[in-house]
């Protein structure tokens, strides 16, 4: 998730404190790891 969208979605004033945080330690955790959107013949990444 780019960074613009994410901020757009913690401004977002009916998101609890509680959710604001666990978003943000969620996209912290996520945006550390490579993702492929190639598939193998078998479908697989």
């Amino acid at each position: 998730m780019k960074p613009e969208i994410l901020n757009t979605i913690l401004d977002d004033a009916t998101l609890s404190t509680e959710s604001r945080e666990k978003l943000k330690a969620l996209h912290d955790i996520i945006s550390e790891k490579e993702f492929s959107d190639l598939l193998d013949a078998n479908g697989r990444d």
